[in-house]
């Protein structure tokens, strides 16, 4: 229920957004139109989007459930794709993961980096796609669990990326990025045999209900 009210408000926002910028003059009606008709054509290939994401979960499970912690980065307007991520996966597959703007974890956590770490990389259709290309190829020096998520055209793409063959823009390219991750930690607990129905906490926690005596 949770992945599914993320993907909606996402989709929410993004056609409340579309309605405020056509009611205020900011866009044409052509480009209204066009803005409709993406999210339209997106939301009829979703189950696309879907299986490839899984696909990509199956064919990397082995590395990505077994990794020692794992990095999301974001940037752009995917870095709320990135804290989703970080939510998602920390909360059912239970590993250390942590999420940073690209250039930040450039600056420090590389430090630790090792062969057991994965990252997964959102290639965001911005100003820094070049740049986070640079630094996959750096990186890939440290450890071979790195994956880049776009549907954008990535040179030298291997079977540990993930290139959705849909293609939209970058404001609805958010709800394509963050299946993967949905995958990867609900899939991924199964894999290590994690019961998520069970409560990890020893301590109660007020968003828990209290045992009724």
């Amino acid at each position: 229920p949770e992945t599914k009210g993320y993907t909606v408000s996402v989709l929410s926002v993004y056609l409340w957004a579309v309605e405020a910028a056509w009611v205020k003059g900011v866009l044409s009606r052509e480009q209204y139109q066009k803005a409709l008709e993406e999210a339209k054509e997106l939301t009829e290939h979703f189950q696309t989007v879907i299986d490839e994401g899984e696909a990509w979960y199956d064919r990397n499970k082995a590395s990505i459930a077994g990794s020692e912690r794992i990095f999301i980065l974001g940037y752009g307007v995917d870095y709320g794709s990135m804290l989703e991520g970080v939510l998602k996966i920390g909360e059912m597959l239970r590993l250390p993961i942590s999420g940073y703007e690209i250039e930040e974890y450039s600056h420090g956590p590389t430090m630790a980096l090792n062969p057991r770490q994965t990252l997964l990389m959102i290639g965001s259709d911005e100003a820094e796609f070049g740049r986070m290309c640079q630094f996959r190829k750096a990186f890939k020096k440290y450890t071979p669990r790195v994956h880049v998520i776009t549907c954008r055209e990535l040179e030298e793409a291997d079977e540990r990326d993930l290139v959705f063959g849909m293609k939209t823009s970058k404001y609805l390219a958010p709800l394509m990025y963050t299946v993967p991750f949905q995958f990867t930690a609900a899939k991924g607990a199964k894999d290590v045999f994690i019961d998520t129905n069970v409560n990890p906490f020893r301590e109660s926690l007020a968003h828990y209900p209290k045992e009724i005596s």
